[in-house]
Parts: C-alpha cells; structure tokens; sequence
C-alpha cells in the first residue's frame, strides 16, 4: 500500500539496533563524533539563545538521531514549556530533510503548580516558588513561530486529560512534563493506545537522583521490558515493550545504556 505509514513495520529490534549501532559509531569514532558535535553547535546554540528552556546539545542530538534513524511523521510532546524542544525538533527536521514532519504540543501553559513540586510550594504561582516566569501560549507560539519549518499545533490542556481523550495516534511521543513517578506512569499508560504500531515513546530527565520528587526512572522501568537511553537521561523505547507488571533491574551506567527489566 502506497500510503502506508512506515513506522506500521518498525519493530523493536530494528529499532534497537538502529538506534545503539548509530550511537555506538559516533563514540567510537572521534572524528565523526567532533564533527557531529560541530555541525549541531550550529543548530541548537542560535535556538538555546532566543528560547527559553532546558534542552541542550544531548536533546538536540537526540532528535536530529531520532529523525535521521526512523520515519516518524506525526509527534506528540507533552510539555512544552516555551517550546524549545520543539524548535530542536524543527530544526532537526530541517537538517534531515524531513518535510513530512507534523508536531502537536500540549502543556497547561498556566501559573498553576506542577505535580513534581515540593508540597510546601504547592500554593504558590511559577516565579513565588523560584522556578521563574510562568510559561504561556503567547510565548511558545511566538517561539515557534521564529523557527517554524514544519506544522505544530499547540493545545493548551492538563496532559494527563488530553491524553485520556485523544483519539489521534502518533508515531512518537516526547514525555516532560511533571517527573513524578505517578504522572509518569499514568502518562505512560495513556499513551501506549496512540501510538502507531511501531511507535516509539520517550522522554526526559531519568536520573531520579535529582530530586527527591523524581521517579522517572522507576515508572519507566516498572512499564516497560526494556528500554535505551542518551546518558541515562534522554530515554526512548517501543511500544511492543510496554507492560504493566512491575519489575526493576539496575543497569550499568554509561553514556548509552540498552536496559531490560
């Protein structure tokens, strides 16, 4: 069938092996890795320097990696916060040659606090909790706007209600918004219907060591047989490995990790 999503095919071994083997190369080979990190310097800096936000070269890499290795065509990001990582995405696309890329963001994009947050800054608004200006509509679009190559469609929503509602389905899904262990795998949970039969799901900040708050790492662990990740931070797994028994193995740390549970 002509029209057929590619992603429809993609299987979890494929998708390992693509992605372990393009990593592997790049930190096996200083050469090719200082290029790579020169030729991204040039994309993600000019966008770190207008965008607010978190990401940095390692988020980068891992959407430029992700757009180079599989033919996803529709993304899903919760949490968009100011839209940076979407800009990253855009940009990565760009660089790819993607024209077939199609993004819808979802983030609250309110003063309202986030479930990670120590209880006792629960009452307060973004910059009386220290954590600075609330993130807004106008913002991200703005952002957006200033680095568009591909259509977003930004939807200003609870993550955990879009998700409960949506009907769309995605070739992957980009996870960051609270990293408390709950919302993650309720999200985690939610997600594992929209996704393509290929699709793949990841996510940020995995290290739950951050916070005392955090648990990433944990509801990851507990929802999925296996799953890589970029410096044990930047995660990314098959939906063909989502589970909903819980088991947790520690794996060895390094800058790529492939762990199954």
């Amino acid at each position: 069938m002509p029209n057929e999503n590619p992603m429809n095919l993609l299987t979890n071994e494929e998708a390992r092996h693509r992605f372990t083997s393009f990593w592997q190369v790049l930190l096996e080979n200083p050469d090719l890795n200082r290029k790579w990190k020169e030729q991204s310097d040039q994309r993600w800096e000019p966008i770190v320097e207008d965008v607010h936000g978190y990401g940095d070269y390692l988020h980068y890499s891992f959407f430029q990696g992700l757009l180079h290795l599989f033919p996803v065509r529709r993304v899903l990001v919760v949490g968009v916060y100011r839209g940076r990582d979407i800009c990253f995405l855009m940009k990565a696309a760009e660089t790819t040659g993607r024209k077939d890329l199609s993004i819808v963001g979802v983030d609250k994009f309110s003063d309202d606090f986030c479930r990670d947050w120590p209880e006792e800054k629960r009452g307060l608004g973004w910059e009386a909790a220290g954590f600075g200006r609330p993130p807004t509509l106008q913002d991200a679009r703005e952002n957006i706007a200033r680095h568009q190559t591909c259509p977003v469609e930004l939807v200003p929503s609870d993550d955990l209600q879009f998700l409960a509602n949506c009907r769309e389905k995605f070739d992957f899904i980009y996870l960051d918004t609270a990293h408390d262990y709950e919302t993650v795998a309720r999200q985690i949970d939610l997600c594992e219907p929209l996704l393509t039969p290929g699709g793949l799901i990841g996510g940020d900040d995995l290290d739950d060591d951050c916070s005392e708050n955090w648990g990433v790492r944990a509801a990851v662990d507990e929802k999925f047989t296996h799953h890589m990740s970029m410096n044990e931070w930047i995660w990314l797994t098959h939906r063909s490995q989502y589970r909903s028994v819980q088991s947790i193995r520690v794996a060895k740390p390094g800058y790529f990790t492939s762990r199954a549970t």
